[in-house]
């Protein structure tokens, strides 16, 4: 399963992480849930280092999660990426779900810019 289908926690912790409280608060909102998840993996690639004075707990419930989430990779998860992608490009997004990359650094961009 892709990185953009994370709970809401680990959204929420990866935005408290970096920095970001107001998209950590806006992580548990339901129905926005997966677009924060899609948006908080770039941060945290960008966070790693911040992430290393969390708490152990948490650092082992984040690597918990993406064990459990490593489970659902597979062909049935590239498959779900390719019709995505395909309904995405059929309905006039010439990027696909490129297209979700570049709005998280958009709004990544915009958050640094106000924090």
């Amino acid at each position: 399963m892709s990185r953009g289908t994370k709970k809401r926690g680990l959204a929420a912790a990866i935005c408290l992480a970096a920095g970001f409280a107001l998209l950590a608060a806006a992580a548990h909102i339901p129905g926005f849930s997966q677009w924060y998840v899609t948006t908080l993996y770039p941060l945290y690639v960008g966070s790693v280092g911040r992430l290393s004075g969390m708490n152990d707990d948490v650092l082992a419930d984040l690597r918990d999660n993406n064990a459990f989430w490593d489970l659902y990779d597979g062909s049935i998860s590239r498959m779900s990426d390719w019709m995505n992608d395909t309904y995405l490009r059929a309905n006039g997004q010439a990027d696909g779900i490129a297209s979700y990359d570049k709005m998280v650094d958009l709004i990544i961009s915009y958050c640094k810019d106000i924090y």
